[in-house]
């Protein structure tokens, strides 16, 4: 008995951890784009965006491991005859909690970005994101092999580590964003890379000072009209993650049905968004060696969108987690300002 306790608080606090090597993932980062590349900031139609995700996993486990992210950006200023070059800003809020430890992350980062188009059908984006960062820990109801007296548990007993709860550092990060839209057949197309941590920023919850993994992300996704029947959509998505010893692959593909009026230009600016058609997207994807993550949004005149995913854990911890992973919403607004 005594051994299986000491398992499961050591799994626990070692899951824990991992957060301070490998950033936290959203199923649906597709709605979370500045937390992918800041040089997204700005893209979309419109004017301003409202993004927010949550996600709760690992509930099977210990403690839910809970994730919030919210962001707002906007075009400050568009460029030339068109107005398809633009400079934009935003502003993007993380905060993270894990496992009994409650170890946390908060995150506030100031996200610019300047798109250049480089004819009618496509552009080309820069980025820059710098972030400051709070890391916390709470060891209070976490139990220790030190704390064990040959007999019993005894909470009086020191730790066998020491461990810095709260610390503040710098972080930085940049991207490029491509897109390519042709407004003939409406086919769309999206290639994103980006670097987070540039300068590896120190991290001091032991002792000694560790610094954590440069990450580096690419992705893409495309939107394909069947020739007959441009309403329905075809969405192929890839997106992949390196940071250090972590590797993410999250593949896999969504199907879009727009119903309403065909007012799919996204260079199209309307006041009135009564005007606008609407949406419903639903598919699969797949994080390799991790889970299969259902997906399913809806989007309202172009304007809001809302969206619901669920991981079906299939790693090594299915056992543990009953294949259970963890439930993501999203919710994003796009608006336009009163010309």
């Amino acid at each position: 008995m005594k051994s299986l306790r000491y398992l499961l608080l050591g799994v626990n606090f070692i899951a824990a951890s991992a957060s301070q090597g490998q950033d936290i993932h959203l199923s649906q980062y597709y709605d979370s784009p500045l937390s992918i590349n800041p040089a997204a900031t700005g893209a979309f139609p419109g004017d301003y965006r409202l993004a927010t995700n949550y996600k709760s996993q690992w509930k099977t486990i210990s403690s839910p491991y809970k994730t919030i992210a919210a962001s707002a950006d906007a075009k400050v200023h568009r460029f030339g005859v068109s107005k398809k070059s633009y400079a934009a800003a935003g502003i993007s809020l993380f905060r993270d909690k894990a496992g009994k430890s409650n170890m946390g992350l908060t995150q506030v980062s100031f996200n610019a970005a300047y798109q250049q188009a480089l004819s009618d059908h496509s552009s080309l984006a820069v980025g820059v994101q710098p972030s400051f960062a709070q890391r916390s820990l709470n060891t209070t109801d976490l139990k220790w092999d030190s704390q064990w007296d040959g007999n019993n548990y005894d909470p009086t007993l020191p730790p066998e580590y020491g461990y810095n709860q709260n610390f503040i550092y710098f972080d930085i990060g940049t991207g490029v964003e491509y897109k390519y839209y042709n407004s003939q057949n409406k086919f769309k197309y999206i290639l994103g890379v980006s670097s987070f941590h540039l300068h590896q920023p120190k991290q001091r919850y032991y002792p000694e000072i560790d610094r954590l993994y440069r990450k580096y992300m690419g992705y893409t996704s495309a939107h394909i009209p069947l020739p007959k029947k441009p309403f329905i959509i075809i969405v192929p998505q890839l997106m992949y993650s390196m940071q250090g010893p972590y590797r993410e692959i999250l593949a896999g593909g969504q199907v879009r049905y727009v119903f309403g009026a065909d007012m799919s230009d996204d260079n199209v600016v309307l006041n009135t968004y009564t005007l606008l058609s609407s949406a419903v997207q639903a598919g699969i994807l797949y994080r390799f060696k991790d889970a299969i993550v259902a997906t399913a949004s809806f989007e309202m005149h172009k304007s809001l969108s809302i969206g619901i995913s669920y991981d079906l854990n299939i790693s090594k911890l299915k056992v543990a987690s009953e294949l259970r992973g963890g439930m993501e919403l999203s919710l994003v607004y796009k608006g336009f300002l009163p010309k």
